[in-house]
């Protein structure tokens, strides 16, 4: 067993619900950096350079590297080999995965709704062998 997170979807569904709410810069900026990334991970066509957005997310929200500090903390390796290579596709995804974490908890934190980003985590306890 062991120990492994997962986003609290209750928070996740709350930061949307404020992008759309408010009507400030930060809310607006927020509300199209996750249409963005929502558009990215959903599959559709688009024009939007997925490595330029995720750079530009990351030096514009801090929260996103806390969010990465933390998902770390609960990564293992459990002694046995990758059975296989990572895309660099699947590597952006994952990244803009977090980077959509990231403005989650951006927006959360302004609000008040947490105080940091560990709040967002969900820990369960998981089985390895597969």
């Amino acid at each position: 067993m062991a120990e492994m997170v997962r986003y609290n979807d209750y928070y996740v569904d709350m930061a949307y619900v404020l992008v759309k709410q408010k009507s400030n810069n930060d809310e607006i900026k927020a509300a199209e950096d996750l249409y963005a990334i929502d558009t990215i991970l959903g599959g559709m066509d688009t024009c939007i350079n997925a490595h330029e957005l995720d750079e530009r997310l990351r030096n514009e929200y801090k929260t996103i590297g806390m969010m990465e500090a933390v998902a770390n903390k609960f990564v293992f390796n459990d002694g046995r080999p990758m059975n296989r290579i990572i895309t660099d596709n699947e590597k952006i995804m994952n990244s803009l995965k977090l980077d959509k974490m990231g403005i989650v908890a951006d927006v959360l934190i302004k609000h008040n709704i947490i105080k940091c980003v560990d709040t967002l985590y969900v820990k369960f306890k998981g089985n390895t062998t597969f």
